[in-house]
């Protein structure tokens, strides 16, 4: 659509990969209400070659093939001017990040509810990204947007979280399950990538580790003057607990995503299987099927509401798998170690063309739901022998949170 259909009110900011503005739509596009205000990222391309072209392209080709109430929502994008414009949804709240600096300010802590609730929905959508084989790699405060004000009087209740700034988000392919680039926020930055070894969807769950941390305590688990104290510090340093004024359950869940080996941080889907995440799971369901039938307006509407269609209240509502069963690695299918698919057998909205990478041992290239569990063989001598019954069936299965279904299948409790 042309530009001329929206009209700049301010500058919002700049994220990893251009500069954000509020516009207000002028005519409708695009689904969009006139007078809607909405976020228009612009990138400019105009001293870009074509590798850097298509890396600019990397964040409108990952949002547009997400539609999740809790990851900020793309609605198109156009050239203008040679700049690339990309039209997502207007967050009325701010960030997370200033929030917990007004916080800080105040010297007033943030309740258990309240953390619990958003950190419950930044994994969520985690799990739905990490589930299609893409890495966020820059989680943190200032890129969990909130829905509107916190302090909004109205009747809906507190506002939700939305992912957002996917500029270095990465895809997984199905074959190549690690990623070596050292890229994100230092404050953030996970201790495989401190070493500078090929890393996974565990990278964004310690980072998940160190915003839930940082609600609860005001400042980042992990702080020093320079980079290379920092990076120290994340490796070396004992680990930061939440003050016991928050509950023992909440602890127990922060300290294992900030453990430092990566095949023992939990999943999403493990998070979610949990208390006190797998409480604040089956409430929000509840909640969702409150306000679906007294007619009300929800804060995050379910995916499928905005094209008419009934809105679902458990997991599956989008593409079926069998249980248990996941992707065959490219390796098996053409019989060369990551060699790629033709171009007719993938999606047509794809990311740019990238290098293969192979795990560090030399093995086959595993996915990004494997990855852990290669970690987890590589690891099992150091394990407990606790940890080995529960793995070999031995120790009594923990019960899955509502609406998920099991490894392999669609599994995130609210509607795609």
């Amino acid at each position: 659509m042309p530009k001329s259909d929206y009209q700049k009110i301010r500058r919002l900011g700049a994220g990893s990969s251009g500069f954000a503005y509020v516009y207000q739509v002028t005519r409708p596009v695009a689904k969009l209400a006139v007078d809607k205000l909405v976020v228009i990222k612009r990138i400019d391309m105009s001293r870009m070659d074509q590798k850097e072209r298509e890396k600019a392209q990397v964040e409108a080709d990952v949002l547009s093939s997400l539609r999740y109430p809790y990851i900020v929502r793309l609605h198109e994008t156009f050239v203008h001017d040679r700049q690339l414009h990309i039209v997502m949804d207007y967050c009325q709240g701010g960030d997370l990040g200033q929030h917990l600096r007004n916080c800080k300010e105040r010297r007033q802590a943030i309740l258990e509810p309240q953390v619990l609730r958003w950190f419950t929905q930044i994994v969520c959508a985690l799990g739905y990204i990490h589930e299609r084989g893409i890495l966020h790699r820059d989680i943190k405060p200032a890129n969990v947007l909130l829905s509107r004000p916190v302090k909004d009087d109205s009747n809906q209740g507190p506002p939700s979280v939305r992912i957002a700034d996917f500029g270095i988000a990465r895809t997984i392919s199905e074959t190549n399950g690690l990623a070596e680039t050292m890229i994100g926020t230092p404050f953030y930055l996970s201790p495989e990538m401190c070493r500078r070894q090929p890393y996974s969807c565990p990278s964004d769950i310690w980072a998940a580790g160190c915003v839930l941390y940082e609600m609860c305590t005001l400042k980042p688990p992990f702080d020093a003057p320079d980079i290379r104290s920092l990076i120290d510090r994340i490796m070396n340093s004992s680990l930061p607990k939440i003050p016991t004024t928050y509950s023992r359950q909440l602890s127990e869940v922060c300290a294992d995503l900030l453990q430092r080996d990566a095949s023992r941080r939990p999943t999403a889907q493990e998070i979610t299987r949990r208390p006190p995440v797998s409480i604040e799971v089956e409430r929000i369901l509840r909640e969702k099927t409150s306000t679906i039938l007294s007619g009300g307006k929800e804060d995050t509407p379910p995916c499928g509401a905005a094209s008419g269609a009934t809105p679902a209240l458990c997991a599956g509502a989008g593409k079926k798998q069998q249980p248990g069963k996941l992707p065959r690695p490219l390796c098996e299918q053409n019989g060369e170690v990551g060699q790629r698919q033709p171009n007719s057998a993938r999606d047509d909205r794809r990311l740019p063309e990238r290098e293969v990478v192979k795990p560090p041992n030399g093995g086959p290239p595993l996915s990004c739901r494997d990855d852990r569990r290669h970690s987890e063989r590589e690891s099992s001598k150091r394990r407990p022998e606790s940890a080995h019954r529960e793995r070999s069936g031995d120790a009594p299965r923990r019960n899955s949170a509502p609406g998920t279904r099991g490894s392999g299948g669609s599994m995130w409790p609210f509607p795609r």
